[in-house]
């Protein structure tokens, strides 16, 4: 098991509605989600055509596949079949030079061979990097930059989603300071010497809204396990809870958590690396 690791939130990070959410003190039970609002703005990023071998990991399978386009957010993999929207997968690619690319993506569509011969494109998966480190971001950066060099860009199109990164200035208006990533964890938290199992809907690199009916008190600490999706490893945590909310017509209840000492590069290396 690794240490933990990602930056810490924030006060700026507590959304508005927090000031005048109840407060619960009760201990949690029961299998709960882990949810994070997703970011309010998105720019899109110029994507190149590409013919890159890669591996995607999924459902404890490796399949051989094709990258056809790429951006600096994520990539277009063609494939005859497809995990479904939502989950995280992982990829795997040797990049001209031997640089080895390793990292987990979210699937932000999946076209099925139905779908691509009814509109005419290919079947396949968008993918966007969940989270990026140091040196997968170093590695991209420098395969896109030979692409800039000799490659027209394609033309903007607005159902390719896995080619949008999040707006920084969005960002800044909410109040965040970073962005929130869509994806699904398992995660085992520690509570009254038991070990209670639950899942992520989103994560950003230091914090995370916990969707409960009886959220703990603000200040409590809770020790997590997240579970790699791909590779079955555990990561430990501490957090604590920041705020609480409770359930409305728009919104559920739950507590907005901030995670402790955690090195962020080892977070998001164990995230990529499985």
């Amino acid at each position: 098991m690794q240490s933990s690791s990602a930056a810490a939130l924030t006060s700026g990070d507590v959304p508005p509605e927090a000031a005048d959410a109840a407060r619960s003190g009760a201990p949690i039970s029961e299998s709960v989600h882990l949810q994070v609002a997703p970011g309010n703005g998105v720019v899109v990023c110029e994507r190149y055509p590409v013919n890159l071998a890669v591996t995607v990991r999924w459902g404890g399978r490796d399949r051989r596949r094709s990258a056809v386009d790429v951006s600096e957010e994520g990539i277009f993999v063609e494939s005859p079949d497809q995990a479904p929207a939502g989950e995280l997968i992982q990829i795997v690619a040797v990049l001209p030079g031997g640089a080895v690319l390793r990292g987990l993506c979210n699937v932000e569509r999946a076209v099925s061979p139905d779908e691509a011969s009814f509109c005419g494109g290919m079947p396949g998966m968008g993918l966007r990097f969940f989270l990026m480190d140091g040196g997968l971001k170093q590695r991209w950066s420098e395969y896109l930059g030979h692409l800039r060099d000799g490659t027209l860009p394609q033309p903007f199109d607005e159902e390719r989603t896995e080619h949008y990164r999040d707006d920084p200035d969005a960002i800044q208006l909410t109040r965040r300071r970073q962005p929130r990533k869509m994806g699904k964890f398992r995660v085992r938290m520690s509570s009254k010497g038991s070990l209670t199992d639950f899942y992520t809907q989103n994560v950003s690199r230091g914090g995370m809204f916990i969707a409960h009916p009886r959220p703990l008190n603000p200040g409590e600490v809770l020790s997590l396990y997240i579970v790699h999706p791909v590779t079955g490893r555990e990561f430990a945590l501490q957090a604590q809870v920041r705020w609480t909310r409770q359930k409305s017509a728009v919104a559920e209840a739950g507590m907005g958590v901030q995670l402790l000492d955690c090195p962020e590069e080892e977070f998001v290396d164990f995230v990529n690396e499985g």
